[in-house]
């Protein structure tokens, strides 16, 4: 007897495949996170207020249980931006546009939006 793609098996099979993936892409976030926070760090950045505040964010958002993913990528986004030095009053204005039109590295596309 062959498992249909509506058999109990094949849902599990499928739902367990969408969970791994889900807690790579949050390993992925642990990682980038800290990987940027260290870099801050090194350049001095760890006395910024704001930049703490947006990381202690970005950390919180990411442990958080259950975690919404699209809500813990933006969260690091805004951290990013911060380490970056973009503001959000120009981000993405014709003036600042050649500047901040390639993404920090690792940012999923999906995930850019907010």
């Amino acid at each position: 007897m062959c498992a249909g793609p509506r058999s109990p098996a094949t849902r599990a099979l499928r739902r367990n495949r969408e969970v791994a993936a889900l807690r790579a892409e949050l390993r992925e976030l642990y990682g980038m996170l800290d990987a940027y926070h260290a870099v801050m760090a090194e350049h001095g950045r760890a006395e910024d207020a704001k930049l703490t505040a947006l990381y202690d964010e970005a950390y919180q958002a990411s442990r958080r249980e259950p975690c919404d993913l699209p809500a813990a990528w933006r969260a690091m986004k805004r951290f990013l931006w911060r380490a970056l030095g973009v503001s959000t009053a120009t981000r993405g204005t014709r003036s600042d546009h050649h500047r901040h039109t390639v993404r920090p590295v690792g940012l999923p596309r999906r995930w850019e939006s907010g």
